[in-house]
């Protein structure tokens, strides 16, 4: 019996290393499998990481003729009149043309970091629902060229918790969604499209500053030198002074980094009665003469240059080109701007006690 029961654990023995044997080489297998699919896996997600999101947009850049910025409440249209872009929606007004082969190269440069989603219903999550739906919170940016549409894309929100430029976006018309590498200077606002600003005309230039209005007193502050930092108020009553030099003087810094909060074109008001005239002139004798017209609840401001006989060709050169730049626009100059030649003669002076 005891010779038998030796054989028997001998025989257990070897049957157990076999099946452990077994094991480890199944199980070696499965690893090397598992291994493998996942480096095959992986292969087309490494190459699709460094592709481009549109791959052919650097070559068709030049032949892109038009470029639009949506967003719920507020949109951007630019064409391209050669050499320069013009910011449709504003009547043609010149646009800032390197800002927008900027954000053209900004397009063309984006790579993909991953696919995302391409169920709708997580659309919303990301911020890449159709602008025109309920809710659409994206930015939908469209480049055409004369033969049709080369992009359509809508972008969403950025990855929480990311401080590189990374965006989630969609090709509108398609399901898929995909988070991006790169910068994408794109806002809606057109005037943000455009170099804002008017002139800049130093206070010290300033001799005269004139504000009528239709059956109100004329209000006049005028300096007798350059050298003079305020100005004094023309015709104050008896016994009345001024508040405040420096409210005063105020005015005379009105085309001072002078910009514009909107623009349009001067046609707009060929037919309207200005509501408001203020005249400024130079020590030069320049006169600027600023027209308000109210068009809806804003003031726009039209502005008309006025020329001495025998200016100096270094001055009448710079305002000439102001002149020019400005003839075929109206303004809507900031409220700050505005509250400066907005005040009524009495607003300026009060009693002198006794």
């Amino acid at each position: 019996m005891p010779a038998i029961d030796e054989q028997e654990n001998e025989g257990l023995a070897k049957s157990v290393m076999k099946n452990k044997a077994i094991l480890f080489l199944v199980s070696t297998c499965v690893l090397i499998g598992f291994a493998w699919k996942i480096s095959e896996d992986r292969i087309p997600q490494t190459e699709l990481a460094r592709a481009y999101f549109y791959p052919t947009l650097l070559d068709q850049s030049n032949d892109i003729t038009s470029l639009t910025i949506s967003q719920k409440k507020k949109s951007t249209s630019l064409s391209k009149q050669p050499p320069e872009w013009e910011v449709t929606n504003k009547d043609g007004f010149t646009a800032n043309s390197r800002q927008v082969r900027q954000l053209i190269l900004q397009i063309a440069d984006l790579r993909i970091v991953e696919p995302k989603t391409s169920l709708v219903s997580h659309h919303k999550k990301l911020g890449l629902q159709e602008i025109t739906t309920k809710g659409g919170s994206g930015t939908l940016i469209t480049l055409s060229s004369k033969d049709g549409n080369l992009v359509s894309l809508i972008v969403g929100k950025k990855p929480a918790g990311t401080l590189s430029s990374q965006h989630y976006v969609r090709r509108s018309g398609e399901d898929e969604t995909w988070l991006v590498q790169g910068k994408l200077d794109a806002p809606a606002d057109p005037i943000k499209w455009t170099d804002s600003s008017i002139m800049s005309i130093d206070t010290k230039n300033i001799e005269e500053v004139t504000i009528t209005r239709p059956k109100e007193t004329a209000i006049t502050i005028t300096k007798k030198n350059a050298k003079e930092e305020f100005f004094s108020l023309n015709e104050l009553p008896d016994g009345f002074r001024t508040k405040s030099e420096a409210t005063l003087s105020s005015i005379g810094a009105i085309l001072l980094n002078l910009r514009f909060n909107d623009v349009r074109s001067a046609k707009q008001v060929s037919n309207l009665k200005a509501s408001q005239e203020t005249t400024v002139r130079t020590f030069d004798q320049i006169t600027i003469r600023m027209m308000d017209y109210e068009i809806g609840e804003k003031l726009f401001t039209k502005f008309i240059f006025g020329f001495p006989d025998g200016l100096p060709k270094e001055i009448n050169a710079k305002f000439v080109t102001l002149a020019e730049k400005t003839s075929h626009w109206i303004y809507q100059i900031p409220g700050y701007k505005r509250r400066m030649i907005a005040r009524q003669f009495s607003d300026l002076i009060e009693k002198i006690s006794e």
